[in-house]
């Protein structure tokens, strides 16, 4: 794995902040879906291989946000919130994988 710089690693530590605040109730899915869109496109100089596998994952969030929205706003069902979950920590995972040792409560990033 290459070596991420310090830039790319504050973006991924911010991801999983969202994630984090997102699974506290703090940030709407409208919210983390598009804050997530804008941190995997500010990633720079980053494999793409990997950005993909970030895209492709962040992608089962935002079509289930498009649907519902294009359901006239209609409450997540139980399936699309075990759905989310699941997606939730696959990109966490990922995260902390491309970034190696940096644990993100240690790193100092905001």
């Amino acid at each position: 794995m290459a070596i991420l710089s310090e830039y790319n690693l504050r973006q991924l530590d911010r991801l999983v902040k969202y994630i984090n605040s997102f699974e506290e109730g703090n940030l709407s899915l409208s919210s983390l879906v598009s804050n997530i869109e804008g941190l995997i496109g500010a990633l720079e100089n980053f494999s793409l291989s990997q950005r993909n596998e970030l895209i492709r994952t962040w992608g089962v969030l935002d079509e289930i946000f498009a649907v519902c929205l294009d359901e006239n706003n209609r409450p997540l069902s139980t399936e699309e919130r075990n759905l989310i979950n699941r997606t939730l920590y696959e990109l966490r995972e990922l995260c902390l994988s491309l970034m190696g040792n940096h644990d993100p409560d240690k790193t100092g990033f905001t």
